[in-house]
């Protein structure tokens, strides 16, 4: 996973060429507001990176699980 903060990459040749082609594909782009580093104790920027790392963890155990299954099925 990779995180351009504060990048427009739809704007940038960025993701061009082709060795940027698959990366390109699988990108999003997620327009907010500024995420401040620290806020008091908390860590809203790591958090918002954590939480998004943990989301595409789950897609990607549960392809493996369906790919396992269909395995064992045929």
């Amino acid at each position: 996973m990779f995180v351009y903060a504060d990048i427009n990459v739809t704007d940038t040749p960025l993701f061009t060429g082709v060795r940027c082609a698959q990366p390109a594909e699988r990108a999003a782009l997620i327009t907010c507001g500024p995420l401040p580093a620290r806020h008091g104790r908390r860590e809203p920027f790591r958090d918002a990176i954590t939480a998004i790392h943990d989301a595409t963890e789950r897609i990607h155990s549960v392809r493996q699980k369906a790919a396992r299954l269909k395995a064992t099925l045929v």
